[in-house]
């Protein structure tokens, strides 16, 4: 369950991330992309003291470089990282 809901999380962030690039949703952007970012740190911190910290490390890894490049400028390019991140 958790685990889905991390991918969940990671397609709305995404999501978020294209809606902002067309200019649509401003005003609830912000507030989305707080909540599912605190809902997928929540997940991590639970799955890091319920499974082996080897496979969560890696998802830590990759959730870091999702939120950098969700903080980084907007840039239509950048929309195939975050894809892949996602």
């Amino acid at each position: 369950n958790r685990a889905g809901q991390l991918r969940m999380l990671s397609q709305r962030l995404a999501k978020l991330y294209l809606l902002r690039l067309a200019g649509v949703g401003q005003k609830r952007f912000l507030q989305a992309l707080q909540e599912s970012t605190l809902r997928l740190d929540d997940h991590l911190l639970w799955l890091s003291r319920k499974t082996d910290h080897a496979l969560v490390h890696e998802l830590q890894s990759v959730w870091q470089e999702f939120k950098v490049q969700l903080d980084a400028p907007l840039e239509p390019q950048r929309w195939s990282v975050i894809n892949r991140l996602a």
